[in-house]
């Protein structure tokens, strides 16, 4: 059967920007609907260097108050994303823009599947030049889910066995609603894709890291109907 999936986070993104920019945001206050797919929920800003110079940009998450349930990443363009752990930019990461160009920063809400609720979720970001700290911008993003986010996970009782896995796992009660099975780590980076999916078929996961994995499961039609946590020991 069919499941519509889809629900609206709005994501409002104010600037508070410093006097003398060399580098700005493609977007003004304003509100951006964003759809939803059962696990996460992406808010983009392209930042563009306008200066002569080649910039260094850092960021630093001020803000990071979440409803249950939910995490967040910071994703840099051509870098990797980092969960609440990591508060601002590691000193490995080196975030250049050349002259004229854009590069996006990203926030990324991720929901748990087994306890996420309903609510308002809070990140700020502040990004500032590395060689001039009174070059600055603060980014506010603020994200409303419209729908209970348990909403999206009613479907037939799928189940992935065994729970916690470690070599491999299966479906059990998909009555073949199943046709493909996408893995991502808590990141949103997707790490596993199995198609032509069958019940009870052992798939290897023994190339996966220990730790927390959500199951994104597909059906014939590309619609998602269900997305569950796994952890993998």
């Amino acid at each position: 059967m069919k499941q519509i999936l889809l629900a609206l986070l709005t994501i409002l993104i104010s600037l508070q920007l410093a006097i003398a920019q060399s580098f700005s945001p493609d977007v003004s206050t304003s509100t951006v609907d964003v759809a939803l797919d059962g696990m996460f929920y992406d808010a983009y800003v392209y930042l563009t260097n306008n200066s002569s110079n080649t910039l260094h940009l850092e960021w630093e998450r001020t803000t990071n108050d979440l409803p249950e349930g939910w995490t967040s990443a910071i994703c840099v363009d051509g870098e990797s994303c980092w969960l609440p752990t990591v508060s601002a930019s590691p000193d490995s990461e080196n975030w250049f823009i050349e002259p004229g160009t854009s590069k996006f920063i990203k926030v990324q809400f991720i929901t748990n599947p087994d306890i996420a609720v309903n609510g308002t979720a809070n990140v700020v970001l502040r990004v500032r030049n590395e060689n001039d700290a009174e070059d600055n911008m603060d980014l506010n993003f603020v994200g409303t889910s419209t729908n209970p986010v348990n909403n999206f996970f009613e479907v037939a009782d799928v189940r992935i066995f065994p729970n916690p896995a470690t070599d491999y796992i299966k479906l059990t009660n998909s009555a073949n609603i199943v046709d493909k099975m996408e893995v991502f780590n808590m990141i949103g980076r997707k790490v596993k894709t199995f198609i032509s999916v069958e019940e009870n078929e052992l798939y290897d996961i023994s190339t996966l890291t220990k730790g927390i994995y959500l199951v994104r499961m597909i059906n014939a039609e590309n619609d998602v109907l269900v997305t569950k946590r796994i952890s993998i020991k």
